[in-house]
C-alpha cells in the first residue's frame, strides 16, 4: 500500500511499464517455469478484480488480473489474457485516475475497458 500526491515523483509507473513487466513475469522468462505457474495461478485465483477488466471480457479467455486504489479517486487493474482456445496471451492494463465517481462508477469504466479489449482483440 502506497499513498501519493498528484505530481509525486515517487509515483512513477505507467500503465505501458506495468504491462511489461506483466508480461514479462506472466508469460515471458522473468520466472522460472515454475514459479511463472504459481504467479500465473495467483492472477487467475484473486476475486478482487471480478467487476472491473474481468467483468467485460469474453468467456473465451482464462483471466488473471491485479487490481489497485487509492481508496478515493483511482482505480486500476492489470490482466493478462490467455485465450482457451490457444495462442498467444495477451496483456491489459487500465488506470483511472481522479474520478469523480464512486468506486462501483470507476470498476464500471474498467470493465468496458474490458469490453473495448476483447473487441477490438478479436
Amino acid at each position: 500500500m502506497n499513498l501519493f500526491a498528484k505530481g509525486d515523483p515517487r509515483d512513477t509507473t505507467s500503465p505501458a511499464a506495468m504491462a511489461t513487466s506483466l508480461a514479462r513475469f506472466a508469460v515471458g522468462n522473468g520466472l522460472q517455469p515454475a514459479s511463472r505457474q504459481q504467479f500465473a495461478a495467483w492472477l487467475v485465483d484473486t476475486q478482487t478484480g471480478a467487476a472491473c477488466l474481468r467483468a467485460g471480457l469474453g468467456k473465451r479467455w482464462r483471466v488473471g488480473d491485479k487490481t489497485g486504489s487509492n481508496g478515493d479517486d483511482t482505480r486500476n487493474d492489470i490482466a493478462v489474457l490467455w485465450p482457451h482456445a490457444g495462442g498467444p496471451a495477451w496483456v491489459v492494463t487500465a488506470y483511472l485516475q481522479g474520478a469523480a465517481v464512486d468506486d462501483d462508477q470507476r470498476a464500471a469504466v474498467l470493465a468496458r475497458v474490458g469490453a473495448l479489449a476483447d473487441a477490438m482483440i478479436g
